[in-house]
């Protein structure tokens, strides 16, 4: 089983806004550590 963890993106827009504000990093940075935490390995 592979599981996908993207890279958040952080970046905003010239206007203020997420550029995707669905990948922010603060979500996915916690989800990856939490992952490593179990002992799942990157590959």
């Amino acid at each position: 089983m592979v599981i996908c963890v993207p890279f958040g993106n952080g970046n905003k827009t010239s206007t203020g806004f997420w550029e995707d504000s669905t990948r922010l990093p603060e979500y996915y940075n916690r989800t990856y550590e939490y992952l490593k935490s179990l002992g799942i390995d990157e590959i």
